[in-house]
């Protein structure tokens, strides 16, 4: 028994050591939930890219724009049930033209969303911890018939000298808690963080 145990105990390790990432430019380690499946990283950037396609390209200024972002990753449970994460330099950006960056996916988000028959879209803004930090979080409930299809949270702060964001799209309470709690736990190795 102690065998078998001791076994188990080390698979489960593994799978948890797989899914570790560590983003050593910003001192920042996540662990993603044990039931979502890590994307490579040129499939991330696939899905980046199609992401990108049907939201509309960025603003010119934007720090968004195309050859300014790295991805760190991305992970799903099945179609709906997704995370992803990306950083984009701020260097030589001012602070309004960061906030025009957020202003602007958000923008395209909506318009995005928009486009599905018959679907109302609910807007809100919290905090979120990401690690100790406080990251901005925009949140777009779309409801169809007066019931939810899904949520997108649009989640970001800048980090030393990058901003740091994530993208989660959710229809189950499950997987929406599973993917704040790792958000939660992951952990900074030097708390650089400033808010624009």
């Amino acid at each position: 028994m102690f065998l078998f145990q001791s076994w188990t105990a080390k698979i489960q390790e593994k799978k948890l050591a797989a899914r570790k990432i560590e983003v050593s430019e910003i001192g920042w380690t996540i662990q993603l939930p044990l039931n979502f499946t890590l994307s490579s990283l040129v499939e991330a950037q696939k899905s980046y890219e199609r992401s990108v396609n049907r939201m509309g390209q960025p603003s010119p200024n934007s720090i968004y724009r195309t050859g300014n972002i790295t991805i760190l990753f991305s992970a799903h449970a099945d179609k709906l049930n997704q995370i992803a994460s990306s950083y984009s330099s701020i260097k030589g950006f001012s602070p309004n033209q960061i906030h025009f960056t957020r202003e602007d996916c958000q923008d395209r988000l909506i318009r995005l969303f928009s486009q599905i028959p018959q679907a109302q879209i609910e807007r809100s803004s919290n905090i979120c911890n990401v690690g100790e930090v406080s990251f901005e979080q925009s949140s777009f409930l779309i409801v169809r018939n007066g019931k939810p299809v899904f949520c997108m949270e649009y989640i970001y702060q800048v980090v030393g000298e990058v901003e740091l964001s994530f993208s989660m799209t959710y229809n189950n309470e499950t997987h929406r808690q599973s993917m704040f709690k790792c958000l939660a736990k992951s952990t900074f190795a030097n708390m650089r963080s400033a808010s624009i």
